[in-house]
């Protein structure tokens, strides 16, 4: 008998993601123990978050310096496409409705994103969440977060 794959739902602001999520997203995909079952997409266009672009001259001076001295196959902030990965996956596109500085799903959104039975939701995109699609997984909801925020949604 085969394990049962762990069904992952995954949460994008769009398809362009940088490369070390994509290259995270494709280790799981080629893991065997879990499978992309659902897509959901941010239907706001959001700004992106890209620090590579900083204006800040002495962070754009030190990162030119860096590029020159020490050689690095890739940019692990390039931004690569992501659309390949789900290519078997359903996708939903959501609108937020933002409720104290939190991303909320609408009930008919959440019940749609809950059909598919997921077992973990992980969240590349969107801002923080709140409300019940925090429980639409069964394990529920999975960031990674570097940004200071002490509750990691």
């Amino acid at each position: 008998m085969s394990p049962t794959k762990l069904k992952l739902g995954i949460l994008l602001d769009s398809y362009e993601i940088p490369a070390w999520i994509h290259s995270s997203l494709d280790r799981i995909a080629g893991s065997g123990s879990a499978e992309f079952s659902l897509l959901v997409l941010n239907g706001v266009n959001r700004a992106s978050k890209d620090v590579s672009k900083s204006n800040n001259i002495i962070y754009r001076w030190f990162n030119a310096v860096d590029e020159k001295v020490f050689v690095r196959e890739k940019n692990a902030l390039e931004p690569v496409n992501a659309e390949g990965l789900f290519s078997n996956a359903p996708v939903i596109a959501v609108i937020p409705n933002k409720q104290g500085g939190a991303d909320h799903f609408s009930s008919q959104d959440v019940e749609q994103i809950r059909e598919y039975g997921l077992d973990i939701l992980i969240k590349v995109g969107f801002e923080n969440l709140g409300g019940d699609m925090l429980a639409v997984a069964k394990y529920g909801v999975w960031s990674y977060t570097f940004d200071g925020n002490p509750h990691g949604f």
